[in-house]
């Protein structure tokens, strides 16, 4: 059964994403970004809970139903999670300071679109080349990959030739047994 999301949760995930993009939002992600960049970073979870702490604080002050502000909380957490998931799942690609949010692509329902917001990323001439390889590689990107691989060092390119020959191996392991990936 395909979702289809209420006007009313759409309006609530377009809040939440206001909300995340604001510009005093922008250094509790990106410190829990650094977070999963960084193998020696600890209080993971103190960040995300600093983040919906300071979000819910913002729709507290907004002038709507009681109701309507619990439902919008609950949006938001969710938002929050799904960006650190985002950050999680991208981590070995990520650039401490660039800020990515901003390039996020979100379905109605709620989540993030990777594809479309890989695209983005990869069309944002700011981004290092690098990360923007990286994100082409990832999403098998072939014109993307090789307009930036003749951008980059012969080391850059093992490096991240390595990285996906375990992704490529991972990927055709769950494919032999059956495992839907996508």
């Amino acid at each position: 059964m395909f979702f289809v999301p209420s006007l009313q949760h759409m309006t609530y995930m377009k809040i939440a994403v206001t909300l995340c993009n604001q510009t005093d939002m922008k250094a509790p992600f990106n410190e829990l970004k650094t977070f999963h960049i960084d193998p020696y970073a600890t209080e993971q979870f103190g960040i995300a809970f600093s983040i919906v702490a300071r979000a819910t604080q913002k729709v507290n002050v907004l002038q709507i139903p009681e109701k309507l502000k619990q439902d919008l909380i609950s949006v938001l957490e969710s938002t929050v999670l799904r960006i650190d998931d985002w950050f999680i799942e991208h981590s070995y690609i990520l650039e401490p300071d660039f800020d990515d949010m901003s390039s996020f692509h979100w379905r109605s329902e709620g989540s993030i679109d990777r594809v479309k917001t890989a695209q983005a990323l990869l069309r944002r001439e700011d981004a290092p080349v690098r990360m923007r390889l990286k994100f082409a590689s990832r999403y098998c990107l072939e014109v993307d990959v090789r307009r930036f691989g003749r951008r980059c060092s012969r080391f850059t390119l093992t490096s991240i030739a390595e990285l996906y020959i375990l992704i490529i191996a991972k990927f055709a392991s769950l494919l032999k047994f059956g495992i839907k990936v996508l």
